[in-house]
Protein backbone atom coordinates (compact mmCIF):
# COMPACT_ATOMS: atom_id res chain seq x y z
CA UNK A 1 0.00 0.00 0.00
CA UNK A 2 1.59 3.22 -1.23
CA UNK A 3 1.19 6.48 1.32
CA UNK A 4 0.53 10.58 0.36
CA UNK A 5 3.10 12.56 1.54
CA UNK A 6 1.54 15.38 0.05
CA UNK A 7 -0.95 16.45 2.75
CA UNK A 8 -0.80 17.33 5.86
CA UNK A 9 -2.52 15.51 9.14
CA UNK A 10 -5.02 17.38 11.52
CA UNK A 11 -6.50 16.14 15.13
CA UNK A 12 -10.25 17.65 16.26
CA UNK A 13 -11.51 17.83 19.51
CA UNK A 14 -14.95 17.92 21.21
CA UNK A 15 -15.85 21.76 23.23
CA UNK A 16 -15.25 21.49 26.97
CA UNK A 17 -16.54 23.36 30.20
CA UNK A 18 -13.77 24.49 33.17
CA UNK A 19 -13.43 22.04 35.93
CA UNK A 20 -11.30 21.07 38.76
CA UNK A 21 -10.15 17.71 37.77
CA UNK A 22 -9.23 16.57 34.53
CA UNK A 23 -8.25 12.62 33.90
CA UNK A 24 -6.66 11.11 30.87
CA UNK A 25 -5.42 7.65 30.16
CA UNK A 26 -3.07 8.32 27.27
CA UNK A 27 0.90 9.94 27.11
CA UNK A 28 4.22 9.26 26.79
CA UNK A 29 7.40 10.79 26.19
CA UNK A 30 9.86 9.37 24.22
CA UNK A 31 8.98 7.81 20.65
CA UNK A 32 6.28 10.88 21.55
CA UNK A 33 6.00 14.94 22.22
CA UNK A 34 3.04 14.75 25.10
CA UNK A 35 2.24 18.66 25.82
CA UNK A 36 -0.38 19.34 28.55
CA UNK A 37 -2.52 22.49 27.78
CA UNK A 38 -3.98 23.85 30.68
CA UNK A 39 -6.21 27.35 30.44
CA UNK A 40 -7.92 29.76 32.75
CA UNK A 41 -10.21 31.85 31.74
CA UNK A 42 -10.85 33.52 35.18
CA UNK A 43 -9.65 36.94 36.75
CA UNK A 44 -7.99 35.12 39.60
CA UNK A 45 -4.90 32.31 39.34
CA UNK A 46 -5.57 29.11 39.31
CA UNK A 47 -3.02 26.77 41.39
CA UNK A 48 -2.92 23.39 39.77
CA UNK A 49 -0.80 19.94 40.52
CA UNK A 50 -0.58 17.59 37.01
CA UNK A 51 -0.19 14.22 38.58
CA UNK A 52 1.91 11.62 35.93
CA UNK A 53 0.63 8.07 36.31
CA UNK A 54 3.86 6.29 35.22
CA UNK A 55 3.14 2.98 34.21
CA UNK A 56 5.53 0.31 35.83
CA UNK A 57 6.75 3.19 38.07
CA UNK A 58 5.39 5.90 40.79
CA UNK A 59 3.48 8.94 40.10
CA UNK A 60 4.94 11.96 39.69
CA UNK A 61 3.57 15.54 40.78
CA UNK A 62 4.14 18.76 38.72
CA UNK A 63 2.65 21.61 40.56
CA UNK A 64 2.18 24.79 37.87
CA UNK A 65 0.25 27.91 38.09
CA UNK A 66 -2.00 29.73 35.86
CA UNK A 67 -2.02 32.76 35.81
CA UNK A 68 -5.64 34.54 35.23
CA UNK A 69 -7.01 35.02 31.30
CA UNK A 70 -3.87 32.83 30.59
CA UNK A 71 -2.65 29.72 29.01
CA UNK A 72 0.34 27.30 30.36
CA UNK A 73 2.12 24.51 28.12
CA UNK A 74 3.37 22.08 30.20
CA UNK A 75 5.70 19.46 28.02
CA UNK A 76 5.99 16.35 29.18
CA UNK A 77 10.14 16.45 28.46
CA UNK A 78 10.82 18.97 30.54
CA UNK A 79 10.02 16.76 33.56
CA UNK A 80 13.22 14.36 33.77
CA UNK A 81 10.67 11.89 35.94
CA UNK A 82 8.56 10.95 33.33
CA UNK A 83 11.29 10.69 30.28
CA UNK A 84 10.74 7.18 28.20
CA UNK A 85 7.72 6.20 30.47
CA UNK A 86 3.96 5.36 29.53
CA UNK A 87 1.55 7.58 31.75
CA UNK A 88 -1.89 8.86 32.47
CA UNK A 89 -2.40 12.28 33.87
CA UNK A 90 -4.55 13.26 36.97
CA UNK A 91 -4.95 17.15 37.14
CA UNK A 92 -6.53 19.33 39.45
CA UNK A 93 -6.45 22.94 40.48
CA UNK A 94 -7.88 24.87 43.22
CA UNK A 95 -10.40 26.62 40.54
CA UNK A 96 -12.04 25.51 37.39
CA UNK A 97 -9.35 25.61 34.27
CA UNK A 98 -9.60 23.19 31.33
CA UNK A 99 -7.38 20.94 30.15
CA UNK A 100 -6.16 18.94 26.68
CA UNK A 101 -3.56 16.81 26.16
CA UNK A 102 -1.49 16.88 22.38
CA UNK A 103 0.64 14.36 21.57
CA UNK A 104 3.06 14.22 18.49
CA UNK A 105 5.47 12.14 16.65
CA UNK A 106 8.17 10.66 16.27
CA UNK A 107 10.42 12.76 18.68
CA UNK A 108 13.81 13.42 16.70
CA UNK A 109 14.83 16.81 18.71
CA UNK A 110 13.76 19.08 16.56
CA UNK A 111 9.76 19.19 16.58
CA UNK A 112 9.64 18.23 12.49
CA UNK A 113 6.56 15.29 13.31
CA UNK A 114 4.93 13.22 10.67
CA UNK A 115 1.33 13.21 12.73
CA UNK A 116 -0.22 13.24 16.55
CA UNK A 117 -3.48 13.50 18.19
CA UNK A 118 -5.70 15.97 20.96
CA UNK A 119 -7.90 15.42 23.06
CA UNK A 120 -9.75 16.90 26.25
CA UNK A 121 -9.74 15.08 29.35
CA UNK A 122 -12.80 13.41 31.34
CA UNK A 123 -13.62 15.27 34.29
CA UNK A 124 -14.70 12.10 36.69
CA UNK A 125 -13.94 8.35 36.65
CA UNK A 126 -16.01 5.15 35.78
CA UNK A 127 -16.41 1.97 36.27
CA UNK A 128 -18.39 1.37 32.38
CA UNK A 129 -16.57 2.81 29.04
CA UNK A 130 -17.43 2.05 25.51
CA UNK A 131 -15.43 2.62 22.52
CA UNK A 132 -17.03 2.07 19.36
CA UNK A 133 -14.15 2.36 17.09
CA UNK A 134 -11.19 0.07 16.98
CA UNK A 135 -9.39 -1.62 13.92
CA UNK A 136 -6.47 -3.65 13.02
CA UNK A 137 -4.33 -5.53 10.70
CA UNK A 138 -1.44 -4.30 7.94
CA UNK A 139 -3.02 -1.19 7.99
CA UNK A 140 -3.85 0.06 11.62
CA UNK A 141 -2.92 -0.32 14.88
CA UNK A 142 -4.86 0.61 17.77
CA UNK A 143 -4.39 0.80 21.57
CA UNK A 144 -6.13 1.03 24.50
CA UNK A 145 -5.12 3.04 27.69
CA UNK A 146 -6.40 2.33 30.89
CA UNK A 147 -5.21 5.15 33.94
CA UNK A 148 -6.25 4.27 37.55
CA UNK A 149 -5.97 7.76 39.53
CA UNK A 150 -7.59 6.03 42.37
CA UNK A 151 -5.53 4.44 45.66
CA UNK A 152 -6.79 0.92 44.93
CA UNK A 153 -5.96 -1.80 42.26
CA UNK A 154 -8.75 -1.64 39.20
CA UNK A 155 -9.54 -5.39 38.17
CA UNK A 156 -10.84 -5.21 34.42
CA UNK A 157 -12.94 -6.91 32.07
CA UNK A 158 -12.56 -5.50 28.96
CA UNK A 159 -14.98 -7.33 25.99
CA UNK A 160 -14.18 -6.81 22.53
CA UNK A 161 -16.94 -6.81 20.10
CA UNK A 162 -16.54 -8.48 16.44
CA UNK A 163 -18.74 -7.95 13.14
CA UNK A 164 -19.35 -11.78 13.49
CA UNK A 165 -21.12 -11.04 16.65
CA UNK A 166 -18.74 -13.11 18.63
CA UNK A 167 -16.98 -11.70 21.19
CA UNK A 168 -13.28 -12.00 22.81
CA UNK A 169 -13.16 -11.38 27.05
CA UNK A 170 -9.61 -10.28 28.33
CA UNK A 171 -8.50 -9.35 31.92
CA UNK A 172 -5.83 -7.05 33.40
CA UNK A 173 -5.24 -5.38 36.84
CA UNK A 174 -4.72 -1.73 36.72
CA UNK A 175 -2.47 -0.29 39.67
CA UNK A 176 -3.68 1.95 41.95
CA UNK A 177 -1.95 5.35 40.79
CA UNK A 178 -1.31 3.17 37.47
CA UNK A 179 -1.48 3.00 34.03
CA UNK A 180 -1.97 0.12 31.36
CA UNK A 181 -1.23 -0.38 27.81
CA UNK A 182 -3.81 -2.99 25.86
CA UNK A 183 -2.27 -3.01 22.19
CA UNK A 184 -5.50 -4.96 20.69
CA UNK A 185 -4.08 -6.87 18.24
CA UNK A 186 -1.83 -8.98 20.44
CA UNK A 187 -4.71 -10.24 22.88
CA UNK A 188 -5.86 -12.98 20.44
CA UNK A 189 -5.89 -14.38 17.22
CA UNK A 190 -9.49 -13.51 16.30
CA UNK A 191 -8.06 -9.63 16.82
CA UNK A 192 -5.18 -9.67 14.80
CA UNK A 193 -6.88 -8.05 11.69
CA UNK A 194 -10.69 -7.10 12.32
CA UNK A 195 -12.55 -4.22 13.20
CA UNK A 196 -13.17 -3.96 16.38
CA UNK A 197 -15.53 -1.90 19.30
CA UNK A 198 -14.93 -2.75 23.03
CA UNK A 199 -16.35 -2.39 26.44
CA UNK A 200 -14.87 -2.30 29.70
CA UNK A 201 -15.81 -2.61 32.84
CA UNK A 202 -13.99 -2.13 36.10
CA UNK A 203 -14.63 -2.75 39.90
CA UNK A 204 -13.65 1.13 40.53
CA UNK A 205 -13.47 3.84 38.98
CA UNK A 206 -10.51 4.53 35.80
CA UNK A 207 -10.21 6.10 32.69
CA UNK A 208 -10.52 4.76 29.19
CA UNK A 209 -8.81 6.02 26.11
CA UNK A 210 -8.45 4.63 22.35
CA UNK A 211 -5.62 5.92 20.31
CA UNK A 212 -5.12 4.77 16.94
CA UNK A 213 -1.90 5.19 14.51
CA UNK A 214 -1.10 4.40 10.68
CA UNK A 215 0.29 2.79 8.65
CA UNK A 216 1.89 0.04 9.97
CA UNK A 217 5.02 0.89 12.36
CA UNK A 218 6.89 -1.35 10.23
CA UNK A 219 6.14 1.30 7.37
CA UNK A 220 6.38 4.30 10.32
CA UNK A 221 3.68 5.29 11.73
CA UNK A 222 2.64 8.83 9.75
CA UNK A 223 -1.21 9.75 11.32
CA UNK A 224 -3.11 9.15 14.26
CA UNK A 225 -6.21 9.70 16.09
CA UNK A 226 -7.68 9.37 19.71
CA UNK A 227 -10.57 10.24 21.70
CA UNK A 228 -11.69 8.91 25.03
CA UNK A 229 -14.11 6.36 25.75
CA UNK A 230 -17.85 7.61 26.76
CA UNK A 231 -19.85 6.25 29.92
CA UNK A 232 -22.95 5.31 28.91
CA UNK A 233 -24.57 4.19 25.75
CA UNK A 234 -27.77 6.58 24.34
CA UNK A 235 -30.94 6.48 22.14
CA UNK A 236 -29.37 9.93 19.86
CA UNK A 237 -25.82 11.22 19.25
CA UNK A 238 -25.10 14.48 17.88
CA UNK A 239 -22.13 15.33 15.72
CA UNK A 240 -20.74 19.19 14.94
CA UNK A 241 -17.85 18.07 12.30
CA UNK A 242 -17.84 16.19 9.15
CA UNK A 243 -17.28 16.56 5.51
CA UNK A 244 -17.11 14.83 2.41
CA UNK A 245 -16.27 14.91 -1.23
CA UNK A 246 -13.08 17.03 -2.51
CA UNK A 247 -9.67 15.90 -3.71
CA UNK A 248 -9.33 13.51 -0.52
CA UNK A 249 -13.10 12.39 -0.84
Amino acid sequence: MSWDKSGYGGSGGTAIVPATQWLFAEGSQGYFDTFILLANDADVTANATVRFLVQGGSPVDLPVVVPAHKRVTVYAGDVAAVRNTSFGLDISADRPITAERSMYFPHDGARIWEGGHEAAGANATSTRWFLAEGATGPFFECFILLSNPGNTIAHVTLTYLLPDASTVTQTIDVPATGRQTINVETVDPKLTNTAVSTTITSDVGIIVERSMYWPDISIGWREAHNSVGVTAPALRWAVADGRIDGPRG
